[in-house]
C-alpha cells in the first residue's frame, strides 16, 4: 500500500539578515511546490533541523552569512541542504541555487573554487531529495 507524504522544506535565514531577507524564496517555495514550507531563523533554525530533521525533506539556507550555513550544514546528517545565494559555502553542501535562478551544481563550483585554494570542499551524499522547483522570487 502506497502512502502519501506531505513534503516540508525549512528555509533558514540568519539573524543577522534584515527581518524581510528571504521572504521571497519563502513565498516562491509555497506557490510552487507542493509542500508545508516553514522558515526559521538563526539558531532557532539550527535547533529546529537538529530536533526534527528526519521529519524534513530538504532545508534551503537563505544567507550571506557563512556561520549561518556552517551551523546548519554541521546538523543536518540526511537532510538535502540547498544554499540560495551567488557564493559557494566553504562547508559541504548538496546544491547552490544562483540568485539569478540558474543552478550551480555544489560539487562542480567548489572544483573551480578549489582550484585557487588547498582542499576542495567535500560532497555530501544524502538518501532524500528535495522537492523540485526552482524558486523565482518577484524582483
Amino acid at each position: 500500500m502506497a502512502t502519501s507524504h506531505d513534503a516540508r522544506v525549512l528555509v533558514a535565514v540568519s539573524d543577522q539578515t534584515p527581518s524581510d531577507y528571504g521572504a521571497d524564496v519563502v513565498g516562491a517555495l509555497e506557490a510552487s511546490l507542493n509542500a508545508t514550507v516553514l522558515s526559521k531563523r538563526g539558531s532557532v533554525a539550527t535547533e529546529y533541523l537538529r530536533e526534527l530533521g528526519p521529519t524534513l525533506d530538504c532545508v534551503v539556507v537563505v544567507s550571506d552569512r557563512t556561520v549561518c550555513v556552517e551551523n546548519l550544514a554541521s546538523v543536518a546528517d540526511e537532510v538535502p541542504l540547498l544554499v540560495y545565494g551567488d557564493e559557494v559555502p566553504a562547508v559541504p553542501v548538496d546544491e547552490v541555487i544562483a540568485t539569478d535562478g540558474g543552478r550551480t551544481c555544489s560539487r562542480a563550483a567548489s572544483r573551480r573554487a578549489s582550484s585557487a585554494s588547498v582542499s576542495a570542499t567535500p560532497s555530501r551524499r544524502r538518501t532524500r531529495s528535495c522537492p523540485r522547483s526552482t524558486p523565482t522570487p518577484a524582483s
